[in-house]
């Protein structure tokens, strides 16, 4: 019985080093675009919330038939409030990858859910995206109460 003995079989070197160096760039790629997808996927989730929380305050404000204010505090508060159905105090604080930029300032909801048109005012969230870019979703609320969103990018 003779034994011939097979070439043996595996990568070399510079093989591993290639498949390597690419996974490297892949990664390097990656990175960069998946963390701009997630501050994106913030601000518009807490422009989102904001519109929920402006619906909500309006339907504290029309079934419990009292005026509910609601409370915008920009940076370096970075929060809103407003008082719920069971009078309890309800503040949201923005995830810290996102800016409240409009004024400070109160919408008052009416026992009908209409606004005033002195308390009205848009309220705008903004992250700063790779590139210098801007993401800004802004939140305006109708004399009616509703509240709608609205969003861009742009490049200061």
């Amino acid at each position: 019985m003779s034994h011939v003995r097979s070439k043996q079989r595996g990568f070399s070197l510079p093989e591993l080093l290639v498949v390597v160096a690419v996974i490297g760039l892949v990664v390097m790629v990656a990175v960069p675009l998946i963390a701009e997808q997630i501050r994106s996927a913030e601000v518009r989730a807490a422009g989102d919330q904001l519109a929920m929380s402006l619906k909500a305050a309006r339907m504290v404000a029309v079934t419990t038939h009292t005026p509910v204010v609601f409370t915008v505090e920009v940076d370096p508060d970075n929060k809103y409030s407003y008082t719920d159905n069971k009078n309890n105090l309800r503040e949201i604080v923005v995830p810290d990858s996102v800016s409240i930029t409009s004024s400070d300032g109160d919408i008052t909801f009416k026992l009908n859910g209409a606004i005033d048109s002195a308390t009205a005012m848009d309220i705008v969230l903004e992250a700063n995206m790779t590139g210098g870019d801007i993401d800004r979703w802004t939140v305006s609320t109708s004399i009616l109460g509703v509240p709608s969103v609205t969003h861009d990018r742009y490049t200061p």
